[in-house]
């Protein structure tokens, strides 16, 4: 029996860090790999959580709705006599002069045939932005910037440890110091050692491995760099985001004018959503609307001050 191969040669970059990954998971892989993939998801359920879709008939289903709008950048709305008004996948054709399309076409595993449908005449189509883009670029950027920082604390705990290093002739001597290190470390109150594990001032023969532990132990530094770049995503998305590095408190005007510079793409993808909707509903006798999530978008802890 043959063995499927993952991917068809040549591979490209991605592909190559996977199969590196499975030899050697040493080396920094930031896209294929657990970590990012981990922050993908929380990002781009942070996103799907500020998108709420109201007047939705029984016939779209919500989950598919908002997970291919965000993440297919686009779908196509229309009336079918088997299941009534759905929303669809379609390729799109028939640019028109402007490069638009004017025509889409919907392929499912349940549809008997293709539905071809004229935007605008007897199908709508809904796009997230005007110019067809999705949210993963942003979510990939944000969670392969999370990804090196997580490996960052990772090698940073683990090269920053204190050990100590025994010098030792032989192999008798190291099971010597074997034998007292784990007394002391058991809590013996007293510990018998031979005389050859001390040099001639009578000193033991060790020394810290990493003395300066303070001055190698940054995690700190890096678990700030996670929190700074969740933020710049929040900001970049439509979440309120304030500058907590300040050590004033803000006052009013400060942070009504974060608030408004970070809505301005959450904004456009409500407005964009809108504009395709509000021709389902004249199209389709329908009450469908996107609106954001106030809670998620007003939500803030920073201490603020009121201007006088």
């Amino acid at each position: 029996m043959s063995k499927k191969k993952l991917f068809k040669l040549p591979l490209n970059s991605n592909e190559m860090m996977f199969y590196e990954s499975l030899l050697d998971n040493s080396g920094l892989s930031v896209t294929n790999n657990w970590i990012a993939s981990f922050y993908r998801l929380y990002f781009y359920n942070k996103i799907y959580s500020i998108l709420q879709v109201n007047g939705l008939p029984d016939s779209i289903n919500e989950r598919f709705f908002k997970n291919r709008m965000l993440t297919h950048g686009f779908l196509g709305i229309f009336d079918t006599d088997t299941y009534g008004l759905i929303a669809s996948d379609v390729a799109l054709t028939d640019l028109d002069i402007y490069y638009n399309p004017t025509k889409m076409d919907a392929v499912n595993p349940n549809f008997t045939d293709i539905y071809r449908r004229t935007i605008d005449v007897d199908g709508c189509l809904v796009k997230l932005s005007p110019n067809f883009e999705t949210v993963l670029p942003i979510i990939y950027y944000y969670a392969d910037l999370m990804a090196v920082a997580v490996q960052g604390i990772d090698s940073n705990v683990l090269n920053s440890k204190l050990a100590y290093v025994f010098a030792c002739e032989n192999q008798t001597q190291a099971e010597s110091f074997k034998k007292m290190f784990d007394e002391i470390a058991n809590g013996y109150p007293a510990v018998f050692a031979d005389k050859k594990l001390f040099d001639d001032d009578g000193n033991l023969k060790v020394q810290l491995f990493n003395q300066n532990v303070s001055n190698t132990f940054i995690t700190d530094k890096l678990m700030k760099l996670k929190t700074d770049i969740e933020n710049e995503f929040n900001a970049f998305i439509g979440l309120n985001t304030v500058n907590t590095d300040k050590k004033e408190r803000l006052i009013t005007s400060e942070v009504e004018l974060s608030n408004n510079n970070n809505k301005l793409l959450i904004e456009l993808w409500k407005n964009t959503i809108n504009a395709g909707l509000t021709k389902v509903n004249e199209m389709f006798n329908t009450n469908i609307n996107v609106s954001l999530n106030i809670n998620s978008i007003e939500g803030s802890d920073t201490d603020v001050q009121t201007e006088a």
